[in-house]
């Protein structure tokens, strides 16, 4: 939460903290139905850690609460194109999503998973980019908080990591992981 953003600003050689959510809920496209991760961005700009790159049409914006950014990957695999809708399971219910935009996300270079599926098959898996506002809908067993922290040039990074997951363990926190832990760049790294 609040308290360990500014805890984790506080520590030697960390530059930037940022909180955010995400949601790993099933969607459909059509009449296709797949696992999907929905990350929560501020509405009317990007985030300060791990931007998304717009590739077509727009980022989120206020004047349409219900856009979503889809995730190159799942653009290209399901063929959606601006104004195509995806359904977002809310509960019991189905909400309705408009394509706003496609994006490039420097966090799904390779759409993984997770480190355990890092090859999900193809269509059974797709990123999608929403306002946090929107998630709140969702059920929370579905929606997780996290926080994103980003090192100064130069930090020590064996004593910054170690200061940051202990901070984030004692405030509570269910698990921490590395930029080279995350599934995608550690898969990537793998070949």
């Amino acid at each position: 939460g609040a308290d360990f953003v500014s805890t984790a600003m506080a520590i030697d050689g960390v530059a930037a903290v940022e909180a955010r959510r995400q949601a790993d809920t099933p969607i459909r496209i059509g009449d296709h139905l797949l696992q999907g991760r929905l990350i929560g961005m501020p509405q009317d700009g990007q985030p300060a850690i791990n931007q998304i790159d717009v590739i077509d049409g727009t980022y989120l914006t206020s004047d349409r609460p219900n856009g979503v950014v889809a995730e190159i990957h799942l653009a290209e695999e399901f063929d959606l194109a601006l104004g195509d809708t995806i359904d977002i399971l809310a509960g019991a219910e189905w909400a309705e999503a408009e394509v706003v935009g496609i994006a490039i996300s420097p966090e799904y270079i390779w759409p993984a998973e997770s480190t355990q599926n890092f090859f999900p098959p193809p269509g059974t898996f797709g990123v999608a980019f929403i306002s946090t506002d929107a998630l709140a809908p969702l059920p929370t067993t579905a929606v997780a908080d996290q926080t994103l922290v980003v090192y100064e040039d130069g930090a020590n990074r064996e004593a910054t990591d170690a200061a940051v997951e202990s901070a984030a363990l004692a405030a509570g926190a269910v698990s921490t992981m590395t930029r080279a832990e995350q599934p995608s760049n550690a898969g990537l790294k793998l070949d």
